[in-house]
């Protein structure tokens, strides 16, 4: 208990004297209007959980149905196969959320959220489709209830705390033990429910971004063994408090989806406050940042997003829309950028 204490506070330190940036609100600036381009035959499909590109293919993770992965062709959208049955047995799924994948091992990772385990794909390419070989399971047994998170390196994931944890992210050791809490930003409250402070991540090498679902908030991390420090953050707007949590009825909901690439970080960005008549948490934006934190570009798009993903060569950005009905659409972005 004293180790873990005494690493808690080592990281703390760490993260905090590092801050390169300050938390000063960063302006949207002009929008860029962007058409969505939609495939001529659609995939008839609920809403995915998330979006990924894995080996050159598009990975669709399903909340229901037999199926936990739809793959599909980026070129033309044609299904091109299937994964992961649906249950409890040996090597099936309930609820699979992406938390990463490593193209120089070619690795996918997936965590089984009722399930709190975490696995480990091989994945590779063969004829039109994609072939998936388990190499490990990870259960997680602590009681900190975890949701979305992203693998780093060999020993080391990060991810967004729920339930019985004092800060927002939590650092898991390669056995899924929690070895660390990460600062976010000031003023978390004491209290061990830290759903308010929910948030989606993605990582390249030893970085890693995290953004914020209920509030416009994106920090980027810098990982060296255990350490992690931040490298800065931006704030879109002020938070709000209601007691220790966020205060979500007054602020803009934040972002869905963030992807970090070779030299940019894309963030399907909401934008738009609370609303009963209108309780979809759907992406207006997407925004893109350099790798020190500078806003580079505000796309406005034509339809609502529920979750994204870009292509290797930073040109195209693959979403979920909403509008009409659930389906993938591409954005050419490769001549903004």
């Amino acid at each position: 208990m004293k180790k873990l204490t005494l690493l808690t506070v080592l990281l703390i330190i760490c993260s905090c004297s590092s801050r390169h940036s300050s938390s000063a609100l960063s302006e949207l600036g002009n929008e860029v209007p962007l058409a969505a381009q939609e495939y001529t035959d659609e995939i008839v499909m609920p809403n995915p959980l998330s979006i990924a590109m894995v080996a050159g293919k598009l990975l669709l993770f399903q909340g229901v149905g037999e199926d936990a992965i739809l793959v599909v062709n980026p070129e033309d959208g044609t299904l091109q196969g299937r994964f992961g049955l649906r249950g409890v047995g040996p090597g099936e799924f309930t609820y699979p959320i992406y938390w990463g994948s490593n193209v120089e091992r070619n690795e996918l990772y997936l965590f089984d959220l009722n399930l709190s385990c975490l696995r480990t794909y091989s994945c590779w390419e063969e004829g039109d489709s994609i072939r998936f070989s388990l190499e490990k399971e990870r259960r997680m047994e602590a009681e900190t209830s975890v949701h979305s998170g992203v693998v780093i390196g060999d020993s080391l994931s990060v991810a967004s705390a729920l339930f019985n944890s004092p800060q927002p992210l939590v650092l898991l050791d390669k056995n899924l033990k929690p070895s660390g809490y990460v600062e976010t930003f000031p003023k978390q409250g004491d209290s061990p429910d830290m759903l308010t402070y929910a948030g989606v991540f993605s990582s390249r090498g030893n970085r890693f971004v995290y953004g914020m679902e209920n509030l416009g908030y994106l920090a980027c991390y810098h990982c060296k063994g255990s350490e992690v420090r931040k490298e800065w953050e931006v704030f879109l707007e002020e938070p709000r408090y209601k007691g220790e949590k966020l205060d979500i009825n007054r602020l803009k909901q934040g972002f869905l989806d963030v992807r970090m690439t070779e030299n940019y970080i894309f963030c399907n960005y909401s934008g738009q406050v609370f609303s009963p008549e209108d309780p979809g948490f759907f992406g207006h934006h997407i925004l893109v940042f350099n790798h020190r934190g500078k806003l580079v570009k505000n796309f406005k798009l034509d339809r609502r997003i529920a979750h994204m993903t870009v292509s290797p060569d930073e040109k195209t950005v693959y979403a979920v829309a909403n509008e009409p009905d659930v389906n993938i659409v591409r954005f050419h972005v490769g001549d903004f950028l």
